[in-house]
């Protein structure tokens, strides 16, 4: 009776332990903070997590005549002349470090095509986010490059529909986000809140 007790115990405190270790299975609310590529300008700007449960990625082949892709709420609009022959265009929606879009394209030859004559619209939703956004009317359109922000394009914030528009003329990763507080210490890099 008295080694059943023991193992009993043994096994509680094994199961106990176990639980322990593993922590909670949910995520807090967080956010990156990044900081401008501009040394001379102060503060930086807050991105956005996501509780999406990955990547996700659309392709469309696009000739002279234009077109889009359009998943998630988010959308790439290439106007008719933006290309002068079939191209193919690669629209990754990632959630990780930050939520964002990874825009890419290719010519039938293979050839990367980064710049475009005409202006390209692109729509980021961020009906997703987990983090806190203050004030959704300041939200902006963010050229972002290993972790740090190079440019805040001109956006129009849709409030309402949670998503954020800009015109692009060339591709990179860009990114949701809002002007920081200025006096937030920032790093090299980003970081997590």
């Amino acid at each position: 009776m008295a080694r059943q007790r023991i193992s009993l115990f043994a096994l509680l405190a094994f199961v106990g332990l176990t639980a322990a270790c593993e922590g909670p299975t949910t995520t807090a609310t967080r956010s990156v903070l990044a900081p401008r590529a501009s040394t001379s300008a102060s503060g930086g700007y807050m991105l956005f997590t996501s509780d999406a449960a990955g990547d996700q990625t659309k392709t469309a082949l696009i000739d002279e005549h234009g077109g889009s892709i359009r998943f998630q709420g988010s959308a790439l609009i290439v106007p008719a002349g933006a290309v002068s022959a079939p191209t193919r265009f690669t629209f990754r929606l990632h959630t990780q470090p930050y939520m964002g879009a990874d825009l890419s394209a290719v010519d039938l030859n293979g050839e990367a095509v980064v710049t475009f004559p005409l202006p390209l619209t692109l729509t980021i939703s961020y009906a997703r986010a987990r983090t806190q956004i203050p004030d959704p009317s300041k939200i902006v359109m963010l050229w972002v490059e290993n972790g740090v922000v190079l440019d805040q394009l001109p956006s129009t914030p849709d409030v309402q529909g949670k998503k954020v528009t800009a015109q692009v003329t060339h591709f990179s990763d860009y990114t949701p986000g809002v002007p920081a507080d200025p006096d937030s210490p920032l790093q090299s890099g980003f970081q997590i809140w």
